[in-house]
């Protein structure tokens, strides 16, 4: 079997993913930071910027900033909430409509690579 070559670019658009605090625990992160970061997340990346949105009982601000990409990988900077920091460094793959993160460097590989995302717009 010939490897996929990896995308060029990455697949810009509306992602969301149902990650309830209980699914989180039940994936292993403690129900503290469970509570604190589980909702209904979207993530909107459109012309080199991302934002994320977790609908929770927190109301937690959107924060968002740069994307690049390089050698098959994405960075995601927050530039918005806080000192600029790398959010998340991954690799990924878009099948039919989902988004999944895998190979998760820096971030949150339990938030945001426990499932796919799906592409609402």
């Amino acid at each position: 079997t010939t490897a996929k070559p990896e995308p060029s670019e990455f697949p810009e658009g509306v992602y969301r993913a149902d990650l309830p605090p209980e699914y989180l625990i039940e994936k292993g992160m403690d129900a503290q930071t469970a509570d604190e970061l589980g909702g209904i997340v979207t993530l909107t990346f459109k012309d080199g910027r991302w934002r994320g949105h977790t609908q929770s009982a927190h109301n937690w601000p959107d924060c968002g900033g740069p994307y690049s990409v390089e050698a098959g990988r994405f960075s995601l900077r927050d530039d918005e909430c806080g000192p600029s920091h790398v959010v998340m460094t991954a690799r990924w793959k878009l099948e039919d409509g989902e988004l999944t993160f895998f190979d998760i460097r820096v971030g949150r590989p339990l938030e945001w690579g426990s499932k796919p995302f799906k592409k609402i717009g």
